[in-house]
């Protein structure tokens, strides 16, 4: 760097000193110019981009495919006008109202139509100005495919990826506030959509109960789908689970009156995981275990023991034994 610019300086001194250089450089530098205007004097072919902006929906309607925000433009002129456009400040997009489109009016059964972008030539061409020549537009035209906006009440649904501390879970269910929201969109969508989503909520090492304020998921925006509300609250219950059992008697059920049915054994333990909040709770009241007469085989000896009642905050319920002798009498 530094040898550079004492070379550069060597120059510029030779320079002071050699007037022969210096009305060299002159020279050379009038020459350039001179080029340049006779090059910018020339006419040139070349493509420029403008951007497209749109207002007024048909109503009632929406529309399905995403129309392009921006028409690249071939056009001609000298290099003087071109350059200039180039370094414009101010470059207005063009504004397509679709209340003017021929076709997007006066919808009933037919629910495209087509966008002829040519029709903005004479805009596009102001905004370049006079000495500049519009040759084509591209796209030059685009199918506008449109469908019914109609609206209903879908169950919102939180999409989870939950992860708990040690001995802590979840205690009943996750729940969405407001658990419904108005929704709005293409009849074909909604004709079919039973819930809508939120974003994903990821939640590690959770010990406690977690409140999210979240949106709805993005893929609801490219089904053209709009909401009445923007957020939503996910309330996420946990509560630290400790191990319990209790041993409940077994019931006996479509035994015929005249047969007396004995389980061996009479009584089964169960097992299960409970919230620390609620273990005072427990009792042999809010439980049922039963065998059933009619699933006797004589094949096998052992009747299956099908717990029918438990309180539902319970997890990871295990029965011992899970199946029993039994002895038949007639009474």
């Amino acid at each position: 760097m530094k040898n550079s610019l004492n070379k550069f300086k060597i120059l510029i001194s030779k320079a002071s000193n050699n007037k022969k250089l210096y009305v060299f450089l002159s020279c050379l530098c009038l020459t350039i110019f001179f080029w340049l205007l006779n090059a910018l004097g020339n006419r040139y072919s070349t493509t420029i981009v403008v951007d497209v902006e749109y207002k007024n929906n048909p109503k009632n309607f929406v529309i399905l495919n995403d129309l392009p925000s921006q028409l690249l433009v071939n056009v001609s002129g000298l290099g003087f006008d071109l350059l200039g456009y180039q370094f414009k400040l101010e470059k207005h997009p063009v504004v397509i109202d679709l209340l003017g489109v021929k076709g997007l009016k006066k919808l009933k059964n037919s629910f495209n139509s087509t966008l002829d972008f040519s029709v903005y030539k004479p805009f596009i061409s102001e905004q370049l100005g006079n000495q500049i020549e519009v040759i084509e537009l591209s796209p030059e035209k685009v199918d506008v495919l449109l469908d019914k906006q109609v609206s209903k009440l879908v169950v919102i649904k939180p999409v989870l990826s939950l992860d708990f501390e040690n001995q802590y879970q979840l205690d009943g269910e996750v729940k969405v506030k407001p658990a419904v929201v108005n929704v709005e969109g293409p009849k074909s969508v909604l004709d079919t959509l039973r819930a809508v989503y939120t974003e994903d909520i990821i939640c590690s090492g959770l010990e406690s109960t977690t409140t999210r304020e979240v949106s709805f998921n993005n893929q609801h925006k490219l089904q053209r789908l709009s909401f009445d509300l923007s957020k939503v609250i996910v309330f996420i219950p946990v509560e630290k689970f400790t191990e319990s059992s209790i041993s409940i008697p077994i019931d006996y059920i479509n035994v015929p009156d005249s047969i007396e049915l004995k389980a061996i054994p009479n009584e089964v333990q169960l097992k299960f995981m409970i919230p620390l909040s609620k273990i005072s709770n427990i009792t042999e009241s809010r439980f049922n275990v039963n065998v059933d007469y009619l699933k006797i085989n004589e094949k096998y000896g052992k009747l299956k023991v099908s717990l029918t009642k438990y309180p539902d905050y319970l997890k990871s319920i295990t029965i011992k034994p899970s199946k029993v002798e039994y002895i038949l009498k007639k009474k």
